[in-house]
């Protein structure tokens, strides 16, 4: 049977799940343009600080807006969301054109971007949760995972390509058409929050906020393991002299995708903790072996590794940030599950580029392999008792 009919009938998926996977793909295809954002940042001048900087705070403006966005979602719905987020988003890629060098005006629209950005990313996974609240959830959004695992690779090849021929303000302005066009679909979206009123707690409820709190722990550490590819790895390769970063994010997203693709179901065959430890591993590895790559074959080990952990951890915390919240507040969890990983990113992000300044890349990516792995003895010590749920009060 065809793959995708077999997906198709398995799941009953809908036009509006494929509209959602183009429109995410075209969103992150425009935001991991911005991986190469920092040789921009070095070109005008940037050290490894200012580059953590920069990066981490559109991960902060993103983090304060989800605060906000979740329960803004769960009270007045999903669709005007979508609408808002883009708008900031396609308007923010081309005031890039404007920065000239290192001043206010470059951590303005960060943060205007980051703003966007997160309010996006929570309303994308939340309408999934709606669309399949239940239904093998992670192996769900682990395959919805790929719209935005694929531009991982075709977003900084593409990157490297504009910049091999143009300039930086080429890239701007494609990031911009990309943005816009995702923003383009979801106006046909339809509204998918639950009938029910949402009520007025802030967060899920406090009964239940042990299971929460060791979710938020790995994705906290998560965030700030994973980030230090984002917004390392491109300087990190320009220093070893190898050819881009593009070979390390395509055997990433080769390995992660085949996984979802493949593998979708061991989580629920084989156990969503025990498929989580393993994923910390290679997770681990892949960043340890990354800072000691000195050729482009390495690189792209290391990529395998972080493809590996990656295809499983992060579709397994949004799925228990889903599973273990009531139906009315579900936009909230997702909300706070990602403002978390993301904050990880951005907290940890000026810690690494201070590292990375005193003792180097290697020390750099060592440190961010012991975030990945600390989570795994979080979740094994005090999640053991904690099964996933989804409860319907």
């Amino acid at each position: 049977m065809n793959f995708w009919l077999k997906y198709n009938t398995k799941y009953q998926f809908k036009r509006l799940f494929w509209t959602l996977f183009l429109s995410h793909f075209l969103f992150n295809m425009s935001l991991t343009l911005y991986f190469l954002y920092p040789l921009f940042i070095e070109d005008l001048g940037g050290t490894k600080v200012q580059i953590g900087f920069i990066m981490g705070i559109a991960l902060g403006a993103g983090v304060m807006i989800r605060t906000l966005i979740g329960s803004f979602l769960d009270r007045h719905g999903r669709k005007i969301w979508f609408i808002i987020g883009g708008v900031i988003c396609s308007i923010s890629s081309l005031l890039y054109l404007f920065i000239t060098h290192i001043g206010i005006l470059i951590y303005v629209i960060r943060i205007l971007h980051g703003i966007g950005t997160g309010i996006l990313f929570t309303a994308y996974f939340t309408t999934i949760a709606d669309l399949y609240p239940s239904q093998r959830q992670v192996e769900i959004m682990a395959l919805f995972g790929i719209s935005g695992l694929v531009p991982m690779a075709l977003g900084p090849l593409c990157g490297e390509l504009i910049l091999g021929w143009s300039k930086f303000s080429t890239l701007f302005v494609t990031a911009g058409i990309l943005s816009f066009s995702a923003f383009f679909l979801t106006l046909y979206f339809p509204e998918t929050a639950p009938n029910e009123t949402a009520s007025d707690q802030s967060g899920p409820e406090l009964a239940g906020l042990r299971p929460f709190l060791t979710v938020w722990i790995g994705s906290f550490l998560f965030g700030a393991a994973v980030h230090a590819c984002f917004n390392f790895l491109a300087p990190f390769a320009r220093s070893q002299g190898l050819a881009g970063m593009s070979p390390f994010f395509f055997t990433y997203v080769i390995t992660s995708s085949a996984l979802r693709l493949l593998y979708g179901d061991i989580p629920e065959k084989y156990g969503i903790l025990r498929t989580y430890y393993v994923a910390s591993v290679a997770l681990f590895l892949g960043l340890a072996f990354t800072g000691f790559a000195t050729t482009v074959f390495r690189l792209m080990i290391g990529g395998v590794f972080v493809g590996l952990g990656h295809a499983f951890i992060f579709p397994i915390l949004i799925s228990l940030s889903a599973q273990r919240s009531t139906v009315k507040s579900r936009g909230r969890a997702i909300a706070h599950m990602t403002a978390v990983l993301d904050f990880g990113g951005m907290a940890c992000a000026p810690l690494l580029g201070y590292i990375g300044d005193i003792f180097g890349y290697r020390v750099l990516f060592s440190i961010a392999s012991i975030f990945a792995i600390m989570p795994l003895l979080v979740f094994y010590i005090f999640d053991q008792d904690q099964k996933p749920r989804q409860i319907q009060t």
